[in-house]
């Protein structure tokens, strides 16, 4: 009696079994490399985010000059399902939702006409930030800890980020750093002596310290022109001056306050 079928064939050859396997083992071990790995599915979203940061406004205001005058002509883009915004103390984002299947890449193109053509903004907002919505799978996370002061810690994270995305990382986000800033200590006596108010040095220090545009040229080339005067060092704004007198004596924000680099 003769047993037939692939468990017949093996049971009478033997080293086919064997050589079978060995090929599944051989096949596996070069797939493993190969295999997509990831703990979520690709998937698009069909977003569009725009973020303006006005520095020192409050929400109510932030939400009637910025969320609320941009929010009709975002309604207006083509396939824009729905439009939703939010505003904070200092910042406000808009939010566009497309519907399934449109162009995103049109839509995006045309929210950035919408926002490019807006002229209401408020003078002291700064440019706006048009950008897509992406969901990236996190692969790693990096660490940068040691003894050394905050400032050249944050220093090495930022090079080893640029390192990264030079070698074809698609995106790597900083985070727990503390933003940079200018810590500006007024005496009280300096402000007697001056008959000043903290007030009226913070709008000295926005007046002298800013970029501005300043138009562009016209004829056979055109450039922009714009006024470089922010000042991003604390002894760049310790050499600002405050106050000039009759007598041409200049008072310098150093001569008044300590000035130094901190973090928020």
């Amino acid at each position: 009696m003769t047993t037939g079928g692939m468990i017949g064939f093996f049971a009478r050859h033997p080293t086919a079994a064997n050589l079978l396997m060995l090929v599944a083992i051989v096949a596996g071990i070069v797939s493993v490399d190969r295999n997509n790995t990831q703990f979520f599915p690709d998937f698009d979203l069909d977003l569009a985010t725009v973020s303006v940061v006005w520095p020192g406004a409050g929400a109510a205001d932030v939400d009637a000059a910025i969320v609320a005058a941009l929010e009709p002509g975002l309604r207006t883009v083509a396939g824009a399902k729905k439009v939703s915004g939010t505003a904070r103390e200092g910042a406000g984002q808009l939010v566009v939702e497309f519907e399934p299947g449109a162009d995103i890449q049109a839509g995006l193109s045309e929210v950035e006409n919408v926002v490019a053509q807006a002229t209401t903004l408020p003078e002291g907002a700064e440019r706006p930030v048009v950008q897509r919505v992406a969901f990236h799978d996190t692969v790693a996370r990096v660490a940068v800890s040691g003894d050394y002061p905050e400032a050249v810690l944050k220093a090495r994270a930022k090079r080893i980020r640029e390192a990264l995305l030079a070698r074809g990382v698609d995106r790597v986000t900083m985070f727990g750093a503390r933003d940079e800033e200018i810590l500006v200590e007024v005496a009280p006596e300096a402000l007697l002596r001056l008959n000043a108010t903290p007030g009226d040095i913070a709008a000295a220090i926005a007046r002298s310290s800013r970029d501005l545009p300043a138009g562009d040229t016209a004829g056979a080339s055109e450039f922009q022109i714009r006024g470089l005067g922010l000042r991003a060092r604390a002894s760049q704004l310790a050499d600002m001056e405050i106050r000039a007198g009759d007598d041409g004596e200049r008072v310098l924000l150093g001569d008044i306050a300590q000035v130094r680099d901190s973090f928020d």
